[in-house]
C-alpha cells in the first residue's frame, strides 16, 4: 500500500498491500523540516520513503549554511535523495565539525549519521564496524537512546545483508532499551515495527502483510538528541 501522503505532489515506495511504518521520528534533522519529508519506511527494504519535492526544497532552503545541525540535516537530505557522494562529503564534514566541540557525545551522532551514509553506498563492514563503535562508545557512558540509534541502524545494514537473525538481535536490543528508558511510544513503534519485519524475513523468506495501519507520525526525531538527562 501507498502512505497516505500529507501534501500534493509526495512520493513514496508502492509496496503493494504491504505494510509500511509511518514513524514519528528519525534522527539528524530538526522537526519542521523532517515531519513534511517523511512519510515512513518501505516495509520490503526499512528504507526511508520521503517526498522529493519537499526534501530538494529543503535543501535549496539549508543553502550554504555551515552550522552542525545544517550540514548534519543536509547530509540525511542527500542521502534519502540518493546523493551518496554529495551525502559523505557532508557527513564527513560533520565529523570532523563535531571533533572541534571536544564534547564526545556529541560526536557520536554525526559519525552514526556518516555510517548510515556508508550503508547506502553499500560498504556494510565499515558501517557496522562504526555502528558497533558507536553503540559500545553510548553504553559504556550509558547514553542509552543513542545506543539504542546506533543499534537499530546496525541492524538495519545486517537487514540488507539479508543477514536476518543479526537484524533481529539488533532490533530486539534497540526496542528494549527504549521501552526501558520510558521514551516515547512512537520509537518504540519504529524499531518494534523493524523487528517485526525482520522476523518475517527471517522466518517466511518475505515482508509481513497485515492489514493495519499504523498512526500517522506526530514528531520526526529519532531521540538521538532526547536522552540528555540519561
Amino acid at each position: 500500500m501507498r502512505l497516505p501522503n500529507r501534501r500534493s505532489g509526495s512520493t513514496a515506495r508502492d509496496t503493494s498491500g504491504l505494510r509500511s511504518h509511518c514513524p514519528s521520528r528519525t534522527p539528524f534533522a530538526p522537526l519542521g523540516a523532517i515531519l513534511s519529508i517523511l512519510l515512513g519506511y518501505d516495509a520490503v527494504t526499512l528504507r526511508e520513503t520521503v517526498d522529493e519535492r519537499l526534501a530538494r526544497e529543503r535543501l535549496d532552503e539549508l543553502g550554504a549554511q555551515r552550522s552542525l545541525a545544517a550540514i548534519c540535516e543536509k547530509t540525511w537530505l542527500l542521502k534519502v535523495l540518493d546523493q551518496l557522494e554529495d551525502a559523505i562529503d557532508h557527513a564527513n564534514q560533520a565529523v570532523r565539525l563535531a571533533r572541534f566541540t571536544g564534547v564526545r557525545r556529541d560526536q557520536l551522532q554525526p559519525r552514526i549519521l556518516r555510517a548510515t551514509v556508508m550503508q547506502a553506498r553499500g560498504e556494510h563492514p565499515t558501517a557496522a564496524h562504526e555502528l558497533t563503535l558507536c553503540a559500545d562508545d553510548a553504553r559504556t557512558n550509558q547514553w542509552r537512546q543513542l545506543e539504542a540509534v546506533a543499534l537499530q541502524h546496525r541492524g538495519r545494514g545486517s537487514f540488507e545483508m539479508r543477514e536476518y537473525p543479526a537484524a533481529v538481535d539488533d532490533f530486539l536490543a534497540a526496542l528494549r532499551i527504549r521501552e526501558d528508558a520510558g521514551v516515547g511510544q512512537d520509537q518504540i513503534e519504529t524499531s518494534r515495527f523493524a523487528l517485526e519485519v525482520a522476523r518475517s524475513f527471517a522466518t517466511t523468506g518475505g515482508p509481513i502483510t497485515l492489514m493495519r495501519r499504523p498512526a500517522a507520525p506526530t514528531t520526526p526525531f529519532d531521540g538521538a538528541a532526547e536522552d540528555a538527562g540519561s
